[in-house]
């Protein structure tokens, strides 16, 4: 929308029409934007990134009279993530195996899965490619 703020608008919608549930579809996730999204009234917010059974669900939900909001701080990520999830991230960014990944960091192949898994939790997203996208928008790996 050229012309228009989402937020702006959706507070104007909002007041017009009290019973409507917008979802907030935008491509940043910064908590200044979920948290104006919350305040104009929106019932969802979804990020571009998501998978579009993601965007379903948020209508569903809204529909249904859910609000849906991502409740993780971008800081929280960031802090959250261990000093070997990050060496494990930066690996599967230079793209290891779990099998390498392991015998570089001698750990088991079961305790790398282990942190694959928690990396792609804490970054709220669905693979190992997601990882690294999400990580280098963060600022945690440089390329």
């Amino acid at each position: 929308m050229k012309n228009y703020n989402g937020i702006e608008l959706t507070k104007k919608i909002v007041e017009k029409h009290p019973k409507m549930k917008i979802v907030i579809l935008l491509g940043y996730d910064y908590d200044e934007y979920i948290e104006a999204a919350n305040q104009a009234g929106a019932y969802a917010f979804v990020t571009k990134e998501k998978s579009a059974f993601e965007l379903a669900n948020a209508i569903r939900q809204s529909y249904l009279g859910f609000t849906l909001f991502p409740n993780k701080s971008l800081k929280k990520t960031i802090h959250s993530l261990t000093k070997t999830e990050l060496e494990v991230l930066k690996l599967i960014s230079e793209d290891k195996t779990n099998a390498e990944i392991s015998e570089m960091l001698m750990l088991s192949k079961r305790t790398v899965e282990h942190h694959v898994s928690s990396i792609i939790r804490k970054l709220d997203v669905d693979s190992r490619v997601g990882a690294v996208v999400k990580a280098i928008k963060l600022g945690l790996l440089n390329y």
